[in-house]
């Protein structure tokens, strides 16, 4: 019995731990289709993070760059026919981890730098997304 209760105190303090890691934390969501955006949205807002967005389109992903510097992005690879290289570029740039959420999951994509990047596979859920956030807000030094 006590070893069930040493478990269950260490989940309390991982839990404890990852909100500390992410509350307060500035997140950018690419992603066009409005009711997928609005989900990202509220899993992101669960896990105590401030969402930047979510942005519909290359350009309006440039524009929120321009204005807040996000501590990490979701990032949707195909916005409407146009794919989020430009913004996956200027994340780097700018020392912005990010992570694609995407149908794509298992196909290799021609650009090197959406090839190598975290992915979430749509549909994807809470968990995957908790994952995903802390193991990017995790990885700014």
């Amino acid at each position: 019995m006590e070893g069930i209760h040493r478990a269950r105190l260490a989940k309390v303090s991982d839990l404890t731990q990852a909100d500390e890691l992410l509350a307060g934390r500035q997140i950018l969501i690419v992603e066009d289709e409005l009711i997928i955006a609005w989900e990202i949205q509220s899993m992101v807002e669960a896990l105590g993070c401030v969402v930047c967005g979510p942005v519909s389109c290359v350009e309006a992903a440039l524009a929120m760059l321009r204005q807040a510097k996000p501590d990490a992005a979701l990032l949707d690879v195909n916005l409407q026919g146009q794919w989020v290289t430009p913004v996956a570029q200027e994340c780097q740039g700018r020392n912005i981890p990010f992570a694609l959420l995407t149908a794509y999951a298992r196909f290799r994509l021609d650009e090197p730098l959406l090839d190598n990047a975290a992915r979430v596979r749509k549909p994807f859920n809470q968990s995957e997304i908790t994952k995903v956030v802390t193991a990017l807000i995790g990885s700014v030094p």
